[in-house]
């Protein structure tokens, strides 16, 4: 008599197969979601970064060309834009702002020109992770006549 060996059902070995390639399939797939998700911060962090640069550039052309004028720092502080245009700049936390205002002429070294053009630079530095990022934006704010 042949005995019959029963060939239905699951052994150890398909269920550790099946368990590894599980296991596989669930870690690229959380480390590819952790992925995007750190570069959709990132995005996040930058574009909020380059709103508030945008903003105080737009409420320093507002202001008058006389009082576009560097601190004893060599910049200007939101408080100073604020009392000038009486507009509110949402300043968020986390965002190390910079100000830097140059006279034209002086920047050419060249005491010909007229004063009629301030450069004015806004740098916007922050934390991604373990680096620091930085948002310059740099306009040139005219004397109108």
């Amino acid at each position: 008599m042949k005995k019959l060996k029963n060939e239905k059902g699951v052994t150890g070995i398909d269920i550790s197969i099946a368990t590894i390639v599980i296991l596989l399939f669930v870690s690229i797939i959380a480390s590819l979601i952790y992925s995007f998700s750190e570069a959709s911060k990132g995005i996040e962090r930058k574009s909020e970064a380059t709103h508030l640069a945008i903003q105080i550039i737009e409420n320093i052309k507002q202001m008058n060309y006389e009082d576009v004028i560097e601190d004893k720092n060599g910049g200007i502080n939101l408080e100073y834009i604020k009392q000038k245009t009486g507009q509110e700049i949402d300043a968020l936390s986390g965002y190390n702002i910079t100000i830097n205002v140059e006279n034209y002429k002086d920047k050419m070294q060249d005491d010909t020109l007229e004063d009629v053009i301030k450069i004015v630079k806004v740098t916007i530095d922050y934390t991604l992770g373990k680096d620091t990022q930085t948002v310059d934006i740099t306009t040139a704010v005219t004397k109108e006549e």
